[in-house]
């Protein structure tokens, strides 16, 4: 049996209690969303279907215990992975670059629907508050890490993708899919 099918659901759990329950990294309340790069790296190194399932289930897991909006999170991360997986195959390769570029732009693409979902939920917020005082730390506190859990999963799960995305995707060689 494959290791990702046990390396990844450990990562979440670990993921979930460093984010939610014991979180060593904590700036002023605000802590790194180990979940959004549980989903990343899935997304970068495996299949369309395994990314969603895992963003999907990361995803509930946060709508959980946030308590706003029930299935929105999961929506979001399932949507995230599954996309991240269809950029890699047809334009990038699978690599720790890749997973810091995506991270930048899935990161800031969440962080703008959570901010829809306040402005809803909450009504009137201070979008320069909410920035300087949340995102900003959380960004600088998420994005550094993206690369050392990478390798790390890298690592623990035995080497890059075998699914046929290389380092050129179908569509640059030429090849039918």
């Amino acid at each position: 049996m494959n290791r990702k099918y046990f390396v990844y659901p450990l990562l979440i759990i670990l993921f979930y209690i460093l984010q939610y329950v014991a979180t060593p990294l904590r700036y002023n309340g605000v802590a790194p969303d180990y979940l959004l790069i549980a989903v990343i790296v899935a997304a970068v190194r495996e299949s369309e279907k395994f990314a969603a399932i895992v963003g999907l289930v990361v995803g509930l897991l946060a709508d959980y215990t946030c308590g706003l909006t029930f299935g929105l999170r999961g929506i979001v991360f399932m949507l995230t992975g599954y996309g991240i997986v269809v950029l890699v195959r047809e334009a990038l390769s699978p690599n720790v670059l890749t997973a810091i570029a995506t991270g930048v732009t899935s990161y800031i693409l969440t962080r703008l629907i959570y901010w829809g979902e306040y402005l809803v939920m909450m009504g009137n917020f201070s979008v320069k508050e909410m920035f300087l005082s949340v995102t900003l730390p959380e960004m600088i506190m998420t994005l550094p890490l993206i690369p050392v859990i990478f390798m790390v999963t890298v690592f623990l799960t035995g080497g890059y993708r075998s699914d046929g995305a290389g380092s050129v995707s179908r569509r640059f060689r030429g090849e039918a899919k």
